[in-house]
């Protein structure tokens, strides 16, 4: 008899939860198929891959949840959003975006509806999905802040190690402080080299 951890059990209620809900995230304005022969609508089921690309040149594949991710409603609508940077673990090698998105948005929640940690001001996150890569974090990174140097107070959200790594080494020198949810190696936590790492799982 075959048994499931419970985290295990945890994502597949998540993704089943998912697939209740209605549409919510829009399609990138650049997506497609890897096979061209096969439409979007039959892209990975008859064929093919899906793809996009949330930024210009920084091409992942799409994720099988992305239509019925719902999107982040505002819980205090008069208040100033402050946006923080989220890199995702969307695809990759550890491609927990799903439940890491979720956790994110439920505390955003929690926090932009109490008004006590931030009073005035609802904390938001824009997320790109960073497939659990070195360099696409670190070109998402690059990118975004050389477009927008005055958009964002905070990165937050990356799990994998590596990314965390290179995020982590240059947050410093774009001055934003980094917070990870799960990377877990044990080199970050030298203080010298990565002075605005901070992270909710101890190694």
């Amino acid at each position: 008899e075959s048994r499931m951890m419970p985290c295990q059990l945890l994502r597949i209620s998540i993704l089943d939860y998912l697939w209740m809900l209605a549409s919510a995230l829009e399609l990138p304005a650049t997506h497609w198929c890897s096979d061209p022969d096969v439409p979007w609508a039959d892209c990975e089921r008859t064929g093919g891959t899906r793809m996009m690309a949330e930024l210009p040149g920084i091409v992942t594949t799409m994720p099988p949840w992305w239509e019925n991710m719902p999107n982040y409603t505002r819980q205090c609508p008069e208040c100033t959003p402050i946006i923080m940077l989220c890199p995702s673990e969307d695809t990759g090698g550890w491609d927990s975006g799903d439940m890491l998105r979720l956790g994110g948005a439920m505390m955003l929640e929690i926090i932009n509806k109490q008004q006590w940690l931030l009073p005035g001001y609802e904390l938001m996150c824009e997320y790109y999905n960073d497939a659990c890569d070195t360099d696409t974090a670190q070109r998402i990174i690059l990118k975004v802040i050389s477009d927008h140097p005055y958009k964002y107070v905070a990165i937050g959200q990356t799990g994998c190690s590596g990314p965390a790594g290179a995020i982590a080494s240059t947050s410093p020198l774009i001055k934003l402080p980094f917070m990870s949810w799960a990377a877990g190696m044990p080199d970050l936590s030298d203080r010298q080299k990565y002075p605005n790492f901070f992270r909710t799982r101890i190694p």
